[in-house]
């Protein structure tokens, strides 16, 4: 996970800094290490399991070094390849919401 401060204004006296957390990194590195390890386990080049998958070489790339902005479909597709599902849970803590959206 990466966090990010940004320098946004600063006055003679006070600086407002601004942290940006990025859980979907965190998340897409992380799918892309199960991708990573599961095409190794098979003894898949990348281009195999695009081929497999009928996606660019490109797009398996992009996915094992967690680019969060992967299309969904793809990245389907190469899991579905490479016999994996992809699941979603409701996660153990929530962030509450702001007030502005209560």
């Amino acid at each position: 996970m990466h966090d990010r401060a940004y320098h946004t204004r600063q006055a003679a006296d006070f600086t407002l800094e601004c942290t940006i957390v990025h859980r979907e990194e965190a998340a897409a590195l992380e799918i892309g290490r199960v991708v990573r390890e599961a095409r190794e386990s098979l003894g898949l080049r990348q281009d195999e399991l695009a081929l497999a998958a009928g996606v660019s070489t490109r797009l398996v790339h992009q996915i094992e070094n967690g680019k969060p902005t992967t299309r969904l479909d793809g990245l389907v597709q190469v899991l579905g390849a490479l016999g994996l599902t992809l699941e979603v849970a409701e996660r153990t803590s929530r962030l509450e919401p702001r007030d502005d959206e209560r």
